[in-house]
């Protein structure tokens, strides 16, 4: 819930009234909205013009000041680097394409935001949850199938909001839009460079 994600953000960040934070997916922007009371800015990033739209309009409704939004992809971030103190990146990374898409946004997360301060990167699924093993028997049934590229519009397959759904009964964060998984290895992967630490944690 929005609820839980905020509480989660506020925990795990360093947020300070002086800070400047990046909102990677933003989607509709109602987390960047959700914080702005404690920071000096947020800046949400999202490919879909159709959310951003949606972000838009309750800026307005709520005539906030603090939260700003482009249009723009998670793969070239368009920010010098250093220009955020912490950043996050909620439930999104299983909308993306493959494993290479994956490494090069955690890598422009990490350009753009100082070594002094934090990332968080959510909605990561894990192999051998009871999701994962009800995913592979749906795909099995499907030789040949390659996973598509995410599109700006458009509409879930079936076989996506089942999956989906099966989140919801399992209690596992299952990636359903693409068919892509992570493991924790992945993530650790870049404990070296700018941050010294990586912490994988159950989802929530």
């Amino acid at each position: 819930s929005l609820a839980k994600d905020v509480d989660y953000i506020l925990k795990t960040l360093p947020l300070t009234p002086d800070s400047k934070i990046l909102d990677l997916c933003c989607g509709n922007g109602l987390l960047a909205f959700a914080i702005s009371d404690k920071v000096r800015e947020v800046v949400g990033i999202d490919m879909s013009p159709v959310m951003l739209k949606r972000a838009n309009r309750v800026s307005e409704e709520k005539g906030s000041e603090r939260v700003f939004f482009i249009n723009g992809e998670a793969v070239s971030l368009p920010f010098k680097g250093d220009s955020f103190d912490s950043s996050y990146c909620m439930t999104s990374f299983h909308y993306f394409p493959n494993l290479d898409y994956a490494e090069t946004v955690i890598y422009e997360i990490i350009r753009v935001t100082k070594s002094s301060g934090r990332i968080l990167l959510t909605d990561i699924p894990l192999k051998g949850s009871m999701g994962y093993y009800i995913w592979n028997q749906m795909r099995s049934r499907k030789k040949g199938y390659n996973a598509p590229i995410p599109q700006k519009h458009g509409k879930r397959s079936f076989e996506e909001r089942l999956s989906l759904l099966l989140r919801r009964f399992t209690g596992k964060k299952v990636d359903s839009d693409e068919w892509l998984w992570y493991e924790k290895g992945f993530f650790q992967s870049f404990r070296k460079g700018k941050f010294k630490t990586v912490q994988v944690r159950p989802s929530l």
